[in-house]
């Protein structure tokens, strides 16, 4: 569709005099934009957006009994909105135009920075390093050998009678920023890290009365069923005890909050830091989340799709900070970052691929007027 024939069709849509061809473009338009990385726009672009959309479209179908196809099309209304208001601070050229690609995008930017990979080391309990091949994306342990994901050896690390396989024998596999690895551990338990995190555990848990690992950073966790051997989580501030579950645990250093957001199951979680330690347990839901704040923990509804997004490998920001939203680009990119100036008012809404180059990411941000950046080497300067 050409820009006028966008317009044309989408004001008869709300006119409601849409031919079923008509219908079927918008249907297919709005099927492309849903997979695209969403664009970042401020909390207060979002709301124009919503208010339109709400007294454009929400008043003339109404909510009662109203059929599925109608609401994608409430769906493909929204969107618009939200377009709509990207074009009035120009960041679509044209409704249904792709975003530009990615060397237009990263131009203003002298540097560029890659997105992170595949990255970890292992740890062996008597101090021997080993670095984990960045071709591979999983580490398999069980109590008599080391291998990756697809059943490879891992060739460097030294014979079976030099490892530690006792369950007080820690391993620990660390990923940096610009990292991120997948452990599979000897009772089957997936654990997926993130960037500058790390795990804790013994190569076999046969003999424990529980199933006990650390955790410091991001993870996510498939945790295999086990009732007879409950699977025990520390992480800094946090005691997670769980039978079998989905969950997602955030603990960096530099973080005020602890966050263990449940996603199937049902998890039990105490803060460390406290004496009251009985009173101070939470049992959390799917969909719940645990914020613990020194001795507090208090549990609240979770987004769960931006939690895990970066598990799937996206970023998804809904109403973050523009610091909080640089933290994790530090993390992913690996670079420092510098403030010329008091951004923390500014909060933005985007979904985004982290397979992209920093520059694209930071255009997109830029391109809401609040907020510019420059980058120097491995450091992001931020501006208002």
């Amino acid at each position: 569709m050409n820009r006028k024939n966008e317009q044309e069709i989408l004001q008869r849509y709300r006119e409601g005099r849409c031919s079923e061809s008509e219908l079927r473009q918008l249907d297919a338009w709005y099927d492309s934009w849903n997979t695209e990385d969403r664009l970042l726009l401020t909390e207060v672009q979002l709301e124009e957006a919503e208010s339109r959309m709400r007294s454009k479209v929400m008043d003339r179908v109404g909510f009662n009994n109203t059929p599925r196809r109608l609401w994608r099309r409430v769906s493909i209304a929204a969107a618009a909105a939200i377009v709509v208001t990207a074009v009035g601070i120009g960041i679509y050229h044209n409704l249904g135009e792709p975003l530009p690609d990615k060397t237009d995008r990263a131009r203003s930017y002298v540097h560029d920075i890659a997105p992170g990979k595949n990255i970890a080391t292992l740890t062996l309990p008597n101090g021997e390093v080993v670095s984990l091949s960045d071709k591979k994306d999983a580490v398999v342990i069980d109590a008599s050998a080391l291998s990756y994901g697809d059943g490879s050896k891992i060739s460097n690390t030294p014979p079976k009678d030099a490892l530690a396989y006792e369950r007080t024998s820690l391993h620990t596999i660390t990923t940096p920023r610009g990292g991120q690895y997948q452990v599979i551990l000897s009772d089957g338990t997936k654990v997926w890290l993130n960037a500058a995190s790390s795990i804790k555990f013994p190569a076999s848990f046969a003999g424990a009365k529980h199933r006990r690992i650390e955790i410091s950073g991001e993870a996510y966790l498939e945790v295999v069923k086990d009732k007879q051997h409950p699977f025990i989580v520390v992480s800094g501030a946090q005691e997670i005890e769980v039978l079998g579950t989905h969950f997602n645990v955030n603990d960096y250093s530099d973080e005020t909050v602890a966050q263990t957001t449940l996603i199937e199951g049902s998890v039990r979680v105490r803060p460390l830091h406290t004496a009251n330690t009985n009173g101070a347990k939470k049992v959390l839901k799917p969909g719940q989340k645990s914020l613990i704040t020194g001795q507090e923990i208090v549990v609240r509804t979770a987004n769960v799709n931006e939690v895990i997004a970066w598990k799937e490998g996206d970023f998804r920001f809904e109403d973050q900070s523009v610091p909080d939203i640089m933290k994790q680009l530090a993390r992913w990119y690996d670079v420092d970052i510098v403030y010329l100036g008091d951004v923390s008012d500014v909060k933005l809404n985007a979904s985004i691929s982290r397979g992209r180059n920093v520059s694209q990411i930071l255009n997109m941000m830029e391109k809401t007027g609040e907020v510019h950046f420059t980058i120097e080497g491995r450091k992001i300067i931020v501006t208002k």
